[in-house]
């Protein structure tokens, strides 16, 4: 009275059941899809970042960004960080899949990942910009 019998464990050797993972494959393909298209209709516009710059001044009322040696390098920069990131998120996920291991958060930290360091590398150009620092002492504090 008041004993449960106990289930029995596992054989020597057999290792334990996972539950099935049965979205995490679409929602990582959906993922990686979503991230391709991103990127690849993206490296247009990361060659020139001068024009996202000025339409973001365009919003504080600023000026025109001018445009240095750095900004051809940092928008190449910015593409192939994009491509990279995406390159190892989708392969990394693509082999977490095929070993029936959870991977769908694979590709978002891709795409975090890419967002910081892009967003590093086009803040370099802006906060040399004179019109940016022109646009911050028009604000005040």
């Amino acid at each position: 009275p008041g004993t449960r019998p106990e289930r029995p464990g596992y054989l020597a050797g057999q290792e334990p059941r996972r539950a099935p993972r049965r979205f995490d494959a679409a929602i990582t393909v959906g993922l990686l899809a979503a991230g391709l298209v991103n990127v690849a209709g993206s490296i247009g516009a990361n060659a020139d970042p001068s024009q996202a710059i000025n339409q973001s001044y365009a919003l504080f009322g600023g000026g025109t960004y001018e445009v240095t040696p750095q900004t051809s390098v940092i928008g190449i920069a910015v593409n192939v960080v994009n491509i990279v990131v995406f390159v190892l998120a989708a392969w990394i996920s693509l082999e977490l899949v095929k070993r029936k291991r959870l991977a769908f958060w694979v590709p978002i930290v891709g795409a975090v990942v890419a967002t910081v360091i892009t967003s590093v590398l086009v803040l370099t150009l802006i906060v040399q910009d004179p019109a940016f620092q022109q646009i911050m002492s028009s604000r005040g504090p």
